[in-house]
């Protein structure tokens, strides 16, 4: 869904981020995210990743997840400071 998206989206920005959630790892997606933005064409100025409640109920608790801080109140003001500073990345992410 999100390759035929970026496939057949236009987007008129000269800032265009990116925020990925996930609950346990991201396993790169940031990087991949990257590439397929790049093989659609989309230049992506910024790119993060924000730690959230895994929701994958057969492998996680959600109640022992809910109750795990993951500082994401302070993430997303972090992530809001950069986005607001127009702030570019150039790899690491999150």
């Amino acid at each position: 869904m999100v390759k035929e998206f970026l496939q057949k989206g236009v987007f008129y920005t000269e800032y265009f981020y990116m925020i990925l959630t996930y609950g346990n790892r991201h396993g790169g997606a940031a990087e991949l995210a990257k590439q397929l933005c790049e093989k659609c064409g989309v230049t992506v100025n910024y790119i993060n990743v924000l730690l959230m409640v895994d929701n994958w109920l057969p492998g996680f608790d959600m109640n022992e997840q809910k109750s795990i801080d993951k500082k994401i109140e302070e993430h997303i003001a972090s992530i809001r400071s950069d986005i607001d500073h127009h702030r570019h990345v150039s790899g690491g992410y999150g």
